[in-house]
């Protein structure tokens, strides 16, 4: 689907009439991905590609071995082809500002790889399939180089699903379930202020978890802190009784309730508070041009320091 085609429809759909700006918006994105789709699928075939080529070709003259290819919208993939597909390794940047490089497999990215996103956004290493992340792999999230958070852990068709542990900007951490990109089963939570809470939640978003994590969907145990006088406290979450409020119990009932219900214990999970990203997390990202310039804002942030505290 070409650029022009593109550009004629989103504008006849800006001229057309929507009961609400809501519908207007709906319209316009489901149309926009489902372009993406269709221009990703013929690249990915090898239909409908028009580019410059350099490059090793077979006896039925596709490109195959080494080769780059700069495509008329912008994109560039240079590295290893077979029958006219992506296959092996190679390195892309598309048009976007989007920088790939690892594995590819009929056209798409598959296996090992790492990807950022343009302006300070996102980055990826991990294993990937049929061009998304699947497997392990760890994502700083990124906003225009301010970060929002970071997982590591278990993907599946480019959500977070199964083992997984999130970093929040504020300090906060989770390690658990996730199920369909949200926080889903049991898995426990670390606040800076002083707490963990092992529970059960159900279908959380994780930007809604600092709300929610202190309302448990199931059972829950809070462990709090040891005080000024070496004391511990540890509350109850009644999953069945929402409307009561945390209640104290002892470390045998908590025992108790852990075998019960199957929940993590703190010591087990290995909870850390998190003090800011340094620079070994970009450094796990090897030589990508953008994990560089992450870590020369951390140089320059901090001066000596080598910390960045999240905002």
């Amino acid at each position: 689907m070409d650029k022009k085609r593109t550009e004629r429809t989103m504008q006849k759909i800006k001229e057309a009439k929507f009961t609400n700006a809501a519908d207007f918006q709906m319209v316009q994105q489901l149309y926009l991905e489902y372009a993406g789709f269709i221009h990703s699928a013929l690249k990915n075939s090898g239909e409908g590609v028009d580019g410059i080529y350099e490059g090793e070709r077979n006896e039925a003259n596709l490109f195959d071995g080494h080769g780059k290819m700069t495509y008329s919208d912008g994109d560039v993939y240079e590295g290893e082809w077979k029958d006219g597909k992506k296959q092996g390794f190679g390195e892309l940047r598309t048009g976007s500002g989007n920088h790939y490089k690892g594995y590819f497999e009929e056209g798409l990215r598959c296996g090992e790889g790492m990807q950022t996103w343009p302006n300070g956004g996102s980055l990826y290493k991990g294993t990937w399939r049929a061009g998304d992340p699947h497997g392990r792999g760890r994502m700083i999230h990124q906003n225009k180089m301010t970060f929002t958070g970071m997982y590591e852990g278990e993907y599946r068709n480019g959500k977070r699903e199964g083992s997984g542990y999130w970093q929040f900007s504020n300090g906060d951490t989770y390690d658990g379930r996730w199920s369909s990109g949200r926080i889903d089963g049991v898995g426990l939570y670390r606040a800076v202020d002083g707490y963990s809470i092992s529970a059960c939640w159900q279908r959380v978003e994780h930007r809604d978890a600092r709300k929610r994590h202190n309302a448990p969907d199931g059972h829950g145990i809070k462990w709090m802190d040891p005080d000024e006088t070496g004391a511990k406290t540890i509350l109850y979450w009644d999953g069945e009784r929402p409307d009561l409020d945390w209640t104290p119990i002892t470390m045998e009932q908590a025992k108790h309730i852990v075998e019960e219900h199957r929940l993590p214990l703190p010591l087990e999970q290995c909870a850390k508070p998190f003090t800011g990203l340094t620079e070994e997390h970009f450094q796990y990202f090897g030589d990508m041009p953008e994990a560089r310039s992450c870590i020369e804002k951390l140089r320059l942030s901090r001066g000596s320091s080598r910390r960045l505290i999240p905002p």
